[in-house]
C-alpha cells in the first residue's frame, strides 16, 4: 500500500486523487515519526468516520485523532474559562445579545424571565450586558446548531468563529497550540472552513511545528469552505507529489481518470489488474436504463436522492430549515450520522436509531457505552446500582425499540421521548423549542413519518445512491453516472463541460482563472450598485449604464483571453449587448458567462464520480444533449479510453 509522506518543509499540501491511499500513507508517517522523541502529533479528521479508521492504524499516547469540532471544543475548555474571553464572548456577540435584550417578541420574553428565575433576580431586574458576563461561569461548546447567547454556549459553527476569533484578539494564544503539537495533520482540507486552517496556520508561525493538509483539489466542491485560505496555500505551502498509485480502481479505469485529470503530475499508477472498459452509454431517455443491481447510482438532485429512498418529505422539511443557511444544506445534514452533527433534532433521532439497534442485536456492551457516551443521556437512569435498576433501564429501551417500529409521526416520537427516561427530558425539550422558534419547519417536520429518517439510516450503512456533489467515502465496485445539467443550485453544466472537452476547449488552470476574474467583475458591480444581477429592473439601466457597461467589457476582456472559447460559446449574447445594451441583454451576459462556473463544478463531479468505480463504469448521456457535438464527442471519449455505445430503451442497437 502507499508509503509515508516526505514531509521536510513545514507547510505542505499533499494533493492526491481518490484512492491514491492517503490515510494509509498517513498512519505510516505518523510511526515513523513517532520513532524520534518530540511533542505530541494531531490528526484533524472531517468525519468521526475517519478519525475512527486512523485510531485503529495508531495507538499511542503522543498521538491525538479528533474532528475539529471535538478537538477545539476540548481544547478551549481551559480557555474560555477566563474572565477576559468571557467578557469577549459578550463584546464579540454584542449584537446578538442587545437583540435579544431589547426584543418585544413573545419568545424572547419568555427566554429573558426563564433566566431571571434561574440566576435569582428580582421580576423587574434590568438584564445588562454586565449582568451576562457575572452570570456565565464559563463557555462551552453546546453541540446543537443555536448559540445560547445568554449563556454562553456555542453553535457548531460559531465554535469555531469564536474561537479563530479569540486567538486572533489574544495572540499569546497561538503559541499554545504549537508548544502542545510538533505536527499537525489536517485531512479533507478543500472541506474545511477557511477560518480552520488560518487558525492552525498561524499558530505555527514563528515555531518549529510543521502543518501538513491533505485532500484532493478535484473533490473541492463547495466555494465557501477553503476559497478564503487558497492564497496562502499557493504562496507558503510545498506540494508533495509523493502518492503516485491508484489502490482503488482496476487498470482501465485509472486510465480513464489519468486522461481527465487536469495535472499530469497527479497522474496515478494502477495496482490493480485492467479488466473491462468503462463505458458511455448513450441513450434517448435516463429514466429508462438498465443499470447493474449492485451499482451505486450517482444522481444530480437531492431530490431525486430522497426520492429513490422514499424520504423525501423528511428532506421537504430540512430544505426548509436549512434554506438560508450558508455553511449547510438539507443534505449534508439528513446523511450525517456522526454525534457531530450540527442539527439537534438528527443528532437526536440518530441516537434513538443506534440505541434500538444495539438493543435489538443484544449488543448490551456497546450499548451501555453509546448511552454513557452521549452527553444528554438521562444520567439518573444509568446510574445501575442493582437488579431493580437493570430491570427499570431494559422496560424503557424495549419500549423505545417498540416505538421505532411504529408507523408515527417525528411529533409523536418527540412526545414519547419527552416521557420515555433514556434521554434527559431538558433536552428534549430544547429540540422541540428549536423546531417551534421556526414555524415553516415545524408544520413540515412534525408531519414526517419517523419511517422516513430510517430509510435515510439505511441508506447510509448501505448507500444506494449518491449525488454527484457527494462523492466522499469508499469506492463501490460499480458505478452508474447519470448526466444531467442543473439549473440554478446546484450551477451543474454537464453537457456544456462535455462539449468544451470534446472541442479541446477545456482548460481546467485557464477556465479557473477566468472564471475567478468574472465573479470578481460581477461582485464589483453589486458592490457599486448595491444591486444584485437577478435584481435589476429595465427602468434601473440609466441609473447604473455606466456600471452595467463597465461589468461587460470586464467579462469580455477576461473571456477574450481565449478567444476560440469566446466568439463559438458567448459571442452571440456579447455582440446583442454592443448591439443594443439594455438590463435583459446584459442579464443574458451574466447568465452565458455562469456556464464557466457550472462547467468547471461539472468537471470536478464527472471525475469524482468515475473515480469511484472499481470494477465497472458506466456512464449515461442522452442523445439529444449530445447532439451539437456527437462527433466530437464520440471520437474523444473514445481517445479517453472509454467503450462508447448507443442504447434504445435499454437494448443495444
Amino acid at each position: 500500500m502507499a508509503e509515508g509522506l516526505n514531509i521536510t518543509e513545514q507547510f505542505t499540501l499533499v494533493n492526491a486523487p481518490a484512492g491514491s491511499g492517503k490515510t494509509t500513507a498517513v498512519s505510516k508517517s505518523i510511526r515513523k515519526l513517532l520513532m524520534t522523541p518530540s511533542k505530541k502529533i494531531l490528526c484533524i479528521t472531517y468525519t468521526n468516520r475517519a478519525a475512527k479508521q486512523l485510531s485503529e492504524k495508531i495507538i499511542s499516547e503522543r498521538v491525538e485523532i479528533s474532528t475539529i469540532h471535538s478537538f477545539i471544543g476540548n481544547f478551549m475548555k481551559a480557555f474560555f474559562k477566563l474572565k477576559p474571553i468571557i467578557e469577549y464572548f459578550v463584546e464579540f456577540f454584542e449584537e446578538n445579545i442587545c437583540t435579544i435584550l431589547e426584543s418585544k417578541d413573545e419568545k424572547e420574553v419568555v427566554k429573558l424571565k426563564r433566566y431571571k428565575e434561574k440566576n435569582n433576580l428580582e421580576e423587574n431586574f434590568t438584564i445588562t450586558k454586565q449582568t451576562i458576563i457575572e452570570n456565565i461561569n464559563y463557555i462551552e461548546y453546546g453541540e446543537t446548531q443555536f448559540t445560547s447567547f445568554l449563556y454562553g454556549k456555542l453553535s457548531h459553527d460559531d465554535l469555531l468563529i469564536f474561537s479563530k476569533a479569540v486567538f486572533e484578539k489574544f495572540p499569546k494564544l497561538n503559541k499554545s497550540i504549537s508548544q502542545r503539537f510538533s505536527y499537525i495533520f489536517i485531512d479533507e482540507y478543500q472541506d474545511t472552513h477557511s477560518e480552520v486552517l488560518e487558525l492552525f496556520y498561524n499558530s505555527c508561525l514563528d515555531s518549529e511545528t510543521k502543518l501538513v493538509i491533505l485532500g484532493d483539489e478535484m473533490q473541492q466542491i463547495y466555494k465557501d469552505r477553503v476559497e478564503d485560505f487558497q492564497e496562502i496555500i499557493n504562496h507558503s505551502f510545498v506540494r508533495e507529489y509523493s502518492l503516485k498509485n491508484n489502490w482503488r480502481s482496476q487498470g482501465n479505469i485509472v486510465r480513464v481518470l489519468n486522461n481527465i485529470y487536469y495535472d499530469s503530475l497527479y497522474q496515478q499508477n494502477p495496482q490493480k489488474v485492467a479488466e473491462g472498459k468503462p463505458k458511455i452509454h448513450i441513450v434517448e431517455d435516463l429514466s429508462n436504463i438498465r443499470i447493474h443491481q449492485d451499482a451505486l447510482q450517482l444522481v444530480l438532485y437531492n431530490s431525486d436522492l430522497f426520492k429513490a429512498i422514499g424520504a423525501y418529505n423528511l428532506y421537504r422539511a430540512y430544505n426548509e430549515r436549512y434554506k438560508l443557511h450558508d455553511k449547510y444544506n438539507s443534505k449534508e445534514i439528513l446523511l450525517n450520522l456522526t454525534m457531530d452533527n450540527p442539527d439537534d433534532l438528527m443528532v437526536l433521532l440518530n441516537f434513538i436509531m443506534e440505541v434500538s439497534d444495539l438493543f435489538d442485536n443484544q449488543q448490551f456492551g456497546p450499548l451501555i457505552q453509546k448511552i454513557t457516551n452521549f452527553k444528554f443521556a438521562n444520567k439518573e437512569l444509568w446510574n445501575i446500582k442493582n437488579h431493580s435498576d437493570k430491570i427499570k433501564v431494559a422496560y424503557h429501551l424495549s419500549e423505545l425499540s417498540k416505538e421505532t417500529k411504529r408507523d408515527i409521526t417525528l411529533e409523536k416520537l418527540l412526545s414519547f421521548m419527552r416521557e420515555n427516561e433514556i434521554i434527559d427530558t431538558l433536552h428534549i425539550d430544547m429540540v422541540i423549542s428549536h423546531i417551534d422558534e421556526d414555524l415553516e419547519f415545524k408544520n413540515k417536520i412534525y408531519s414526517v413519518k419517523f419511517n422516513e429518517f430510517v430509510n435515510c439510516y439505511k441508506e447510509m450503512k448501505n448507500p444506494k445512491f449518491s449525488t454527484q456533489h457527494a462523492v466522499k467515502g469508499e469506492g463501490y465496485d460499480y458505478v452508474a453516472l447519470k448526466v444531467s445539467d442543473g439549473t440554478s443550485n446546484p450551477n451543474v453544466k454537464m453537457y456544456f463541460f462535455l462539449e468544451l472537452f470534446s472541442k479541446n476547449l477545456f482548460n481546467y488552470q485557464e477556465l479557473t482563472f477566468i472564471n475567478k476574474e468574472i465573479r470578481r467583475h460581477i461582485k464589483s458591480f453589486s458592490y457599486s450598485t448595491g444591486k444584485k444581477v437577478s435584481e435589476l429592473k429595465a427602468a434601473d439601466y440609466k441609473q447604473y449604464e455606466q456600471q452595467c457597461t463597465s461589468c461587460f467589457f470586464n467579462m469580455k476582456s477576461s473571456l477574450m483571453q481565449n478567444k476560440r472559447l469566446y466568439e463559438e460559446f458567448f459571442g452571440k449574447e456579447f455582440s446583442a449587448f454592443e448591439d443594443k445594451s439594455n438590463v435583459t441583454n446584459f442579464i443574458k451576459c451574466i447568465r452565458t458567462v455562469n456556464r464557466v462556473d457550472g462547467a468547471l463544478l461539472a468537471y470536478k463531479l464527472f471525475y469524482v464520480g468515475c473515480s469511484r468505480a472499481k470494477k465497472q463504469l458506466d456512464v449515461y448521456v442522452t442523445h439529444k444533449s449530445i447532439h451539437g457535438f456527437k462527433e466530437e464527442f464520440i471520437s474523444t471519449m473514445e481517445n479517453i479510453f472509454f467503450e462508447v455505445e448507443f442504447v434504445d430503451n435499454g437494448s443495444n442497437v
